[in-house]
Parts: C-alpha cells; sequence; structure tokens
C-alpha cells in the first residue's frame, strides 16, 4: 500500500453545522429568487467569487436550475463597476441521502466588486430561512480551507466546525488559528 499523497490531490472539503435554524436574522428584502434568465449574470458572480472554478451561464443552468436538489437560488442586485447586476449568490439545497433533515447551504458567493457590504449575509439568511419554512432541523454546508472571509460570516451564524476526515481537526485549529 503507498501513503504517499497522490500529486495534485486536492483536500476534502471541510465541513460546518448550524445545529438550530430558530433564530435567524430578518431577511434582506432585496434578496430575490434567481430564475434561469439569471444564468449569464450568475455566471459572472459566481466565477469572481470562485476564481478556482470555472463557470458559464451553461454550468450555471446545469449546477443550479436543472439540479432537482437545489430547491432555491437567492441573489441580491447591487452596482458593480457602476452597473446594477448581480452582486451575490446563495442556494438550498437538500441532500437527503448524505445529510438527512438538514439544509445544505450551497455555493455563497459575492462579487469582489461589490465590496464587503453584508451581501453575502444576505444571500445566506434567505437560504437558511428557506431552510426553515421546509422543515429542516439544521443546516450543513461545505467550504475550503482558504475561504477565512467566509468561515468567518458562517460562524457568525453560529456555524461550527464539523469535522469529518481524519485531518480535519488539525485543519480547522490551523484556520481558528487565524482568525
Amino acid at each position: 500500500m503507498n501513503d504517499r499523497p497522490r500529486i495534485n490531490e486536492r483536500p476534502t472539503k471541510l465541513r460546518m453545522r448550524l445545529d438550530s435554524l430558530a433564530s435567524l436574522p430578518a431577511p434582506d428584502p432585496s434578496v430575490r429568487r434567481a430564475h434561469v434568465g439569471d444564468a449569464e449574470a450568475l455566471a459572472v458572480v459566481l466565477a469572481a467569487a470562485f476564481s478556482d472554478a470555472r463557470w458559464t451561464p451553461e454550468i450555471v443552468r446545469k449546477a443550479l436550475f436543472d439540479n432537482p436538489e437545489v430547491v432555491a437560488v437567492f441573489v441580491l442586485d447591487a452596482p458593480i463597476a457602476g452597473k446594477l447586476s448581480i452582486a451575490a449568490t446563495a442556494s438550498a439545497r437538500l441532500v437527503p441521502a448524505r445529510f438527512p433533515g438538514s439544509g445544505y447551504l450551497h455555493w455563497v458567493g459575492a462579487h469582489p466588486d461589490a465590496g464587503r457590504r453584508g451581501l453575502g449575509r444576505a444571500v445566506s439568511v434567505a437560504a437558511l430561512a428557506e431552510f426553515r419554512a421546509r422543515g429542516c432541523r439544521d443546516a450543513v454546508l461545505e467550504t475550503d480551507d482558504h475561504r477565512l472571509a467566509a468561515i468567518h460570516l458562517y460562524t457568525t451564524f453560529g456555524f461550527r466546525p464539523d469535522p469529518c476526515a481524519g485531518d480535519h481537526e488539525a485543519r480547522w485549529r490551523k484556520i481558528l488559528n487565524q482568525a
């Protein structure tokens, strides 16, 4: 058996869990549900927010609008480079085979040019409220070690590390020591 890590092997996603959906902040009334006609603008914001992922309108349609696990996509329009556009998004996903009774907060991102205005928080609240309305008892998400701003946001809602692989405890310690 070879114990050496494979070249280019990506570390497993880190998981976080929010134990209760009971005390969410009030939703922002300017957050709206996205529709398939938003695919092009969503591709722009997701590509800007996740430079390690490739987003095109076709991929957005397949991953978010044609995926039966994704029950709602939320967006917030705001000025970017002087033009009103989708500036942030979060998706509400249900994955009962992996997370029975839980909502899965999915693809939370804000365009970097929208500048730290709480847009990611607003769309996340909308997705979490969707889970509560659907009777979910809690919420989970998966993220990467380098998404420190997002991890900080999630902790403000009460998400906590939920180690699910052998190296996760050490990775979480390192991340939480950076905060």
